[in-house]
């Protein structure tokens, strides 16, 4: 398996491994790994071979440009093992020509586990406002690697075995884009395990000594361009102060976000808590009283993505607001377990304040049946077919 970042935060990652060791031997190729730590994530059958990022100019260089062979390294040190691999896995985009190439070596099976659409997400790595050259500079790099990206996808999709994405309206982008005839789709959603009823959930308002009767709204995720963070803090600013904020999480935003709050005399009312380990996090969701999940019409993927944090939430049993957005959609309309939004200071403002207590616990009296059905386990039969 290969993997163009650290694995101990990557939810997917470690559930597809913890399934995929039921039946196998990983190796796991990954970058900025602590393979003392990560190995305490898994109970037999994995090994760590983690390299570290370098900062070097021709790094940088390959990194915002032809990326998809930033991680051809990857090649030599899995041939150098001589390890005859039945199967490459490649987590997205970056990894997928490396995969390719080992496995033609090797004449074993080619997975593309795409997460996303890689190519249309390249906008969030770069500055959302730049100006004058900066701006133009910003676009031509842009220009340069989705058109890198989609050539090389384009390319490689015909040439796996398996392709495996996290919902169906990505299955369908990826069917209409490269005339793939087949794919698997295996949503990235909690183990019903880590279900609520075995964590006990964080009293925000005795951590922060907030009182009783106020209403935590939560944020968890990534902080990076996309999310409605910016607008999520905005309209805090204008709710009633009985509504506070909670964000965890990191991220290129965090820092600007931090500003903001203080800029906005919020802190107070907003507060920041870093990443938390998987086997944590759910006891700090479930301490909220509605989780919020604003993704922005910032590039396709982020239009079309199932976002983890929504079925987080619904494990957690916290009512949502989300945007509606195709897959937001789907699961509020099919589950009632919160409300949608259109994603404006005021449509947002309206909604949080237009929740009553009884809609509230009756959106809460729903997730049981909505995480009965989104789960990891509802999950693993389709991951360890691909094995067969």
């Amino acid at each position: 398996m290969l993997l163009n970042g650290p694995v101990f935060n990557d939810y997917r990652v470690i559930k597809m491994i913890q399934t995929l060791s039921k039946d196998a031997d990983i190796d796991l190729y990954y970058m900025d790994g602590n393979p003392e730590k990560d190995n305490q994530l898994f109970e037999k059958n994995v090994q760590f071979f983690s390299y570290q990022t370098t900062n070097s100019f021709s790094v940088k260089l390959l990194k915002h440009s032809f990326f998809c062979y930033e991680f051809n390294f990857f090649i030599k040190k899995v041939l150098n093992k001589k390890i005859a691999y039945d199967f490459v896995w490649c987590n997205d985009l970056p990894t997928l020509n490396a995969g390719f190439r080992i496995s033609k070596k090797i004449q074993s099976k080619l997975v593309y586990d795409s997460h996303e659409i890689y190519v249309e997400t390249i906008n969030q790595f770069f500055p959302k406002n730049s100006h004058f050259v900066k701006h133009f500079v910003i676009e031509f790099i842009i220009k340069v690697m989705k058109f890198h990206g989609t050539r090389v996808e384009r390319k490689l999709i015909s040439q796996i075995d398996k392709f495996i994405t996290v919902n169906e309206s990505l299955l369908n982008y990826f069917k209409q884009k490269y005339s793939l005839v087949e794919g698997i789709v295996i949503m990235n959603v909690p183990r019903k395990s880590d279900s609520i009823v075995k964590n006990n959930p964080v009293h925000y308002t005795e951590l922060y000594k907030w009182d009783k009767a106020d209403k935590i709204l939560l944020y968890q995720g990534f902080m990076n361009e996309g999310r409605g963070l910016d607008l999520l803090i905005d309209t805090v600013s204008i709710l009633p102060s009985q509504f506070k904020l909670v964000l965890i999480g990191n991220g290129p935003l965090k820092n600007s976000l931090l500003n903001k709050v203080n800029l906005l005399n919020l802190s107070d009312r907003i507060k920041f808590i870093d990443t938390k380990p998987i086997k944590e996090l759910p006891s700090y969701t479930a301490g909220a009283t509605i989780g919020i999940n604003l993704l922005e019409s910032y590039n396709l993927s982020k239009q079309l993505a199932s976002p983890n944090k929504l079925f987080e939430y619904i494990h957690a049993g916290i009512p949502i607001i989300a945007s509606d957005t195709v897959e937001n959609n789907i699961v509020l309309n099919n589950f009632k377990v919160g409300k949608l939004t259109s994603n404006s200071i005021e449509k947002i403002k309206q909604v949080i304040l237009s929740l009553t207590d009884d809609e509230l616990r009756s959106f809460k009296s729903n997730m049981l049946e909505a995480s009965n059905y989104y789960n990891w386990e509802n999950q693993e039969s389709k991951i360890l077919s691909v094995l067969k």
